[in-house]
Parts: structure tokens; C-alpha cells; sequence
């Protein structure tokens, strides 16, 4: 099924429905929207799509909108059996949103998008990206990165593994490839590994530093005192008027 989301306007015309008879059907409990765009931009996606055309069809052959709903609680609508287990609601992120709250801008995300190192996780029908809510995880962990002095080649392995690991959380049936998904942890374990051994490297570092700071600002302090005797003493023994 197409990976599509449409706002509550294209949906409507999508099935041709109007939105007085959406509200009706919402509080009748026959359909809702499980995905927000920004916390509070209801979106649908064609699993909704082919969940009203459904409804709308028990509608033409007579049946009311009570009857249709103890017909939900009872039975259910038809479902393609990766939609048996109960759905979650979620949120999406649009370009704006992400980068106000991992404290980045737009070109940033872009710039990382045409690195292959972030990818949109859906996009609506109209073209614009959406990204879930742990992509603001994802892009301050990339900050992070940068600042560890890792390559974008290196940046870009990392995020994969990111995405993986949620992944595979997410999957709480655990259907994917026990092979696979075992190869992907393993090497987000190495990942990790590594990192931890640059940033133990990164902490001894900033330690030294540290150290050497508070012994050369005392040092300055006393070149800075030594010069300041030195140019009052020039300035006391001037003679007015030259030789």
C-alpha cells in the first residue's frame, strides 16, 4: 500500500465526503486520525482512504451510522494482516517543526537529506517531508557526531543503525529476520563500542586542556601584571619636554 498522507481537505476529496459528514463520522467513532503533523494537524493515510470508501459503501446500501458502528465494535472492517495488531497513533514532524526543536535550521536538514544521512519517513500527497518525532533524537545525535570529529560517510552508518534500532523497537511482534536483525545489532554494538572509546579519548582530552588553561590564565595574569608595572614605570620616569 502507497505510503501517502493527506490533510483532512485532500482526504475529503479523495473520497468525496464533506467535512460535516467526517465530523459526524468521528463522533460516531468510525474513523480518526491517528497521525498529527506538528501536534496538531489532523492527517490520513490510504489505509483511512480505503477504511472510508468502506464505510461509505455500508452508507449506500442503507445502513445508518449506528448500525455501521456496532458493526465495527463487532466485526471490524476488512484489514490486510499487518493492520491486525492495534495501531498507535503518531506524530509527525514537518521540515519547520524538526529543525525549531533540535535547535537546527532548514538548510541543515536539507543538507543532511542530500547526504543520505536523514531520509523523510513519509511525505504528504502535496510533496512536503514529514519526519517522525525521534528524528530530533536523531539530528542532535548527528550534532553530536560532528563535534566528535566523525566524517559524514561515518555520520551517515551511524543514523542507519539509529533508525534500525527504532526500528526494530517498534516491532512488537518481532517479525523481521532474526539473521538480520541479530548482523544489525551486533554492528550497532561495535558502533557504540567505538564511540565510547572516542569519547573516553575526547574526555581525557578536554581534561588536559582544562589543566593547561588554568596554568597559562595564571600565567597571563602574571605577564599581563609584570608589563602593567613595566609601562607605569616608563610612564613615571618620562621626562616632559624631551632631553
Amino acid at each position: 500500500m502507497e505510503n501517502n498522507l493527506y490533510d483532512q481537505r485532500e482526504f475529503l476529496k479523495k473520497i468525496g465526503l464533506s467535512a460535516a459528514e467526517l465530523t459526524e463520522w468521528e463522533k460516531n467513532g468510525l474513523i480518526r486520525s491517528e497521525v498529527r503533523i506538528d501536534s496538531n494537524i489532523p492527517c490520513y493515510t490510504e489505509e483511512h482512504v480505503v477504511e472510508a470508501q468502506q464505510i461509505h459503501h455500508l452508507i449506500q446500501i442503507g445502513y445508518s451510522l449506528p448500525e455501521i458502528r456496532k458493526i465495527l465494535k463487532k466485526i471490524g472492517l476488512p484489514r490486510p494482516e499487518a493492520r491486525e495488531h492495534a495501531r498507535q497513533a503518531t506524530e509527525y514532524l514537518t521540515v519547520g517543526e524538526l529543525a525549531e526543536q533540535a535547535r537546527i535550521n532548514n538548510r541543515t536538514i536539507k543538507y543532511w537529506e542530500e547526504r543520505g544521512i536523514i531520509t523523510p519517513d513519509r511525505r504528504t500527497s502535496g510533496g512536503f517531508r514529514l519526519y517522525g518525532k525521534h528524528y530530533v533524537q536523531i539530528c542532535r545525535h548527528i550534532l553530536d557526531l560532528q563535534n566528535f570529529g566523525y566524517t559524514l560517510e561515518q555520520i551517515r552508518e551511524q543514523a542507519d543503525l539509529y533508525r534500525l534500532f527504532i526500528t526494530l523497537q517498534a516491532d512488537r511482534t518481532r517479525r523481521h529476520d532474526p539473521q538480520a536483525t541479530l548482523a544489525g545489532l551486533a554492528a550497532m554494538d561495535g558502533q557504540f563500542v567505538a564511540l565510547q572509546e572516542r569519547m573516553k579519548a575526547l574526555r581525557e582530552g578536554i581534561e588536559r586542556w582544562e589543566q593547561l588553561m588554568k596554568k597559562k590564565r595564571k600565567e597571563f595574569a602574571q605577564l599581563r601584571e609584570e608589563y602593567g608595572k613595566a609601562a607605569g614605570g616608563e610612564k613615571g620616569g618620562a621626562h616632559p619636554g624631551g632631553e
